[in-house]
């Protein structure tokens, strides 16, 4: 039949297309960062993660792994560490603070080598309060007052706000016209009230860390106003009390504030 040579020529090139040889072409790859955690306490489930590398190529490639610009053996890390079969991607089931790093993928066959991002691992962390007792304010009725925060460090950098605690363990946010935070932390009253003194609650600076979906308080702060009479009140004039560095750099279309 006058169709067959046709046929058979094409399957021939489906053929041979399959079987043609190729270096490796990195398909996965991780981030320039990734970020992990590690449990802080024997009740806190570990978080396996991944570091992606896979590449395609003919033959199939073999995969190795970089840290910090030397070899990395992750069978040496006592099975904490596996990598996929027929993929370089790296396996973290037990995540632990040596793990921190900069890593690359190389996947090689006969025909080349394919090189992955370089990826910094990084620990996520939100570090406790410095160990303090609850420290009380004195301040005059009317009079502006600063609070400062002195927050943990951690990475990211934890998102910082004001509460009230109350005796009973209550939380609630300090809401006031007359009441804001700067970026670093402190809190400010343009003018301090009678009742900003709170006889069964104190004031309590928190840090949040998004990607470890906690949050720590501390540096409690019991408020004590002295009151004054209404003839007695002076004019103050407007306190600085937080001003925004003289030079920021910010991004097209995102938001900056100034304080």
């Amino acid at each position: 039949m006058a169709f067959m040579p046709a046929l058979l020529l094409l399957l021939g090139a489906v053929v041979a297309g399959a079987t043609v040889p190729s270096p490796p072409t990195m398909v996965k790859q991780p981030k320039h960062e990734q970020l992990y955690q590690v449990s802080q306490s024997q009740d806190e489930l570990d978080k396996p993660f991944l570091l992606e590398c896979e590449a395609q190529g003919n033959p199939e490639p073999t995969y190795e792994w970089t840290k910090n610009n030397k070899e990395f053996d992750y069978v040496s890390y006592d099975k904490r560490i596996s990598q996929q079969p027929r993929r370089g991607t790296l396996v973290f089931t037990k995540p632990d603070d040596v793990d921190e790093g900069l890593y690359q993928c190389r996947a090689t066959n006969l025909h080349g080598t394919s090189v992955s991002n370089s990826v910094f691992l990084r620990k996520a962390e939100l570090n406790n309060f410095a160990e303090e007792t609850t420290k009380e304010v004195y301040v005059v009725e009317g009079d502006p007052l600063s609070l400062d925060c002195n927050p943990p460090t951690g990475y990211p950098r934890p998102n910082i706000f004001w509460l009230i605690q109350y005796s009973s363990g209550a939380l609630r946010n300090v809401n006031s016209s007359r009441i804001t935070a700067d970026p670093e932390g402190d809190l400010h009253f343009s003018r301090v009230e009678l009742g900003d003194a709170l006889s069964d609650a104190v004031y309590t600076c928190s840090a949040t860390s998004v990607f470890r979906r906690e949050y720590k308080i501390g540096n409690k702060i019991q408020l004590k106003v002295e009151p004054t009479s209404s003839a007695g009140k002076a004019e103050h004039a407007p306190v600085k009390q937080y001003l925004s560095p003289p030079n920021l750099v910010a991004l097209r279309g995102h938001e900056l504030k100034l304080y």
